[in-house]
């Protein structure tokens, strides 16, 4: 049996998959960016987050998909982790861009996208197993990250506690907060889920969406992601380009117009990877 997991900054969704292709059971874990974290609190999250009673003497391939997982010390740390619980399983891990590339493109070229917490872009040929050919460095949430949530979220509360926003949004986003402006940028520069918690406020932008300062926002962070990514790829216009992740599938009208408005469209665009990884893995023997 084969343990499919597609770990993003917030949320990891797992799949068991059978010999057959058909999946046996999903189930999902808190999330983690490996980047972000030390080796031995890498280790410590994904013990904490994984029950050592799924099915472990029944697994004997994991692939494992992590957000932020780009050295080699970050992969044998997850893979150290993953084998203490499944002992007997031969483990597989690689980042969260390769698993996008895989599930949108599958055994065909393409330019595959992250828009969630995070984003990221690349080429991707089917060649070798599926290799990534080119990428463009995310940079992570401070430097980069264009079109993701926490870029939607940055913005959005960068906008509201300069008072840039009408009034009733600037006291919507410090409702949904729950704090101060004060608690706000002490928990974006003190704290290590900073990128998450800027990502949370896409929800309120989705929720808003129809004014037009939050579509102001959004239109001008995917805008950026197309600029700033994806039109620095070889290919770009000639290829299919596939987009997976919470924000891509929440704001579908407003990727889709900036698309448009740089004379390109996606070719298909889905919340997560896992179908397309479950088939993409189901017809190869590991």
């Amino acid at each position: 049996m084969k343990l499919i997991a597609d770990c993003g900054s917030t949320t990891t969704k797992w799949a068991m998959v059978g010999d057959s292709g058909a999946i046996v059971e999903q189930f999902t874990s808190p999330g983690m960016n490996a980047s972000l974290l030390s080796p031995d609190d890498l280790h410590t999250t994904l013990l904490c987050s994984l029950p050592s009673s799924r099915r472990a003497q029944e697994i004997d391939t994991v692939h494992f998909y992590a957000a932020g997982c780009r050295t080699g010390a970050q992969r044998a740390t997850i893979a150290d982790a993953l084998g203490a619980v499944y002992p007997k399983a031969r483990i597989y891990v690689d980042g969260d861009l390769i698993a996008a590339a895989r599930a949108l493109c599958g055994h065909n070229e393409g330019i595959a996208c992250i828009m969630g917490t995070g984003s990221n872009c690349c080429l991707y040929s089917p060649d070798n197993g599926g290799r990534i050919v080119r990428s463009i460095s995310p940079l992570g949430y401070v430097l980069g990250d264009e079109g993701s949530g926490s870029a939607i979220g940055r913005r959005l509360v960068a906008d509201a506690l300069r008072g840039i926003l009408p009034d009733d949004l600037c006291q919507a986003v410090m409702q949904f907060a729950g704090t101060d402006a004060t608690g706000i940028i002490e928990h974006i520069y003190r704290r290590h889920d900073a990128n998450r918690f800027l990502a949370s406020f896409a929800r309120l932008a989705s929720d808003h969406i129809d004014r037009p300062e939050i579509e102001a926002i959004v239109d001008g962070c995917f805008d950026a992601f197309i600029e700033r990514n994806l039109m620095l790829l070889p290919g770009y216009d000639t290829l299919p380009i596939g987009f997976c992740g919470s924000i891509a599938a929440n704001f579908t009208p407003r990727l889709e117009a900036a698309l448009d408005r740089h004379g390109l469209k996606a070719s298909d665009i889905v919340a997560s990877p896992m179908h397309g990884l479950i088939q993409y893995h189901a017809c190869r023997q590991k």
